[in-house]
């Protein structure tokens, strides 16, 4: 059984001592949470209730949501997930980024968008261009 699992099975049944020893080896191990969300976290926050994962942080290097969403299935909904590097780049870069996420939007239960705020790297002109592709992409444009 793996160290999520268990801590999960320990959480639920009200074992702190067990919670504690997992989370205290987890933090000695640094373990990367945002590395192991599709592998390991997503089928305990599943199987726990959980239906919805915010926000999906491109930037982390592991978080692809439209794979996320071909294995998970709308089990869970996603926000997030656009790279904001796309969005600094802009041009034909935010374009083909839209492009990638386009199937899994439109297969629903995602809110796409940045997962935190918009870095100052980002222009004016690229932020509205952004905002012009989304719109279309959710339907709020022709």
């Amino acid at each position: 059984m793996s160290d999520l699992k268990q801590l999960y099975d320990a959480v639920l049944n009200g074992d702190a001592g067990t919670a504690k020893r997992i989370t205290e080896q987890a933090i000695t191990d640094c373990v990367d949470p945002e590395e192991l969300v599709d592998k390991h976290l997503m089928p305990v926050w599943i199987d726990a209730g959980a239906n919805a994962n915010r926000p999906i942080a491109v930037a982390a290097g592991k978080n692809d949501w439209p794979a996320m969403r071909k294995q998970f299935g709308a089990k869970m909904a996603y926000r997030g997930g656009v790279d904001k590097r796309a969005m600094a780049k802009g041009g034909q870069v935010i374009i083909d980024e839209m492009a990638q996420l386009s199937p899994a939007i439109r297969s629903g239960g995602v809110l796409p968008g940045r997962d935190h705020g918009i870095p100052s790297d980002v222009s004016w002109p690229n932020f509205v261009e952004y905002c012009r592709l989304l719109a279309r992409e959710t339907g709020w444009l022709d």
